[in-house]
């Protein structure tokens, strides 16, 4: 549950409830379903804060609405955050009142919310019911290189013109040349025999 609760995104699932997504100065930035971590790491502090009500809250307190997942291990709820993640589990009766608790102009947070609230009122969504829950700080990672540099079958990576870089081979993520590989272990599978042929062919490099 650490882990689930630390170290994975939100669920999409969340926002299309009603969820919104704001910087340190209380403003939303981006469409909260259009990969959001993207532009978390151009705010200020490079962190955000995800905005619900005691409403959303309660219905991601039980399966399928789950806040964050590792596929197949576990999954985490409204209630495990409460419970084991009180540095990042923020809660007020008031917009007002959360916003000084992330210190956030209360009156810029308010405004963010009673526009978040006019736009989804067609959808019959908004944050509206007392009391108000912020998630957060939250932070965006990159962990791997998936797609990898391009490279030749030899596995010779090559610049943005296509040329050789003299010397420079890559295996493992970094030499998947635009490859996105999908599923448990195939990274693995594919770093042993990259790491096979980059190696050799290396070496067959130096002393040509």
């Amino acid at each position: 549950m650490s882990f689930v609760t630390t170290a994975l995104g939100v669920d999409p699932n969340l926002y299309r409830h009603g969820a919104i997504l704001v910087n340190a100065a209380g403003d939303r930035f981006a469409d909260e379903l259009a990969s959001p971590a993207e532009r978390v790491t151009e705010q200020l502090g490079g962190m955000a804060y995800v905005l619900l009500d005691s409403s959303i809250a309660e219905r991601f307190n039980a399966w399928p609405h789950f806040v964050s997942t590792a596929p197949g291990l576990a999954y985490a709820y409204m209630a495990d955050y409460r419970r084991s993640r009180s540095d990042i589990f923020h809660e007020a009766a008031s917009i007002a009142e959360l916003a000084k608790t992330l210190r956030i102009p209360p009156e810029r947070l308010e405004r963010t919310v009673t526009e978040a609230n006019a736009r989804s009122i067609a959808n019959r969504l908004g944050l509206t019911h007392p009391p108000y829950i912020a998630l957060g700080p939250i932070k965006a990672y990159i962990v791997l290189t998936d797609g990898g540099l391009a490279v030749t079958e030899r596995l010779e990576v090559t610049g943005t013109d296509s040329r050789l870089i003299p010397g420079l081979f890559a295996a493992g993520s970094a030499g998947q040349g635009g490859l996105i590989l999908n599923g448990h272990g195939h990274h693995l599978g594919w770093a042993f025999v990259s790491g096979r042929i980059a190696g050799r062919n290396a070496a067959l490099n130096r002393h040509a």
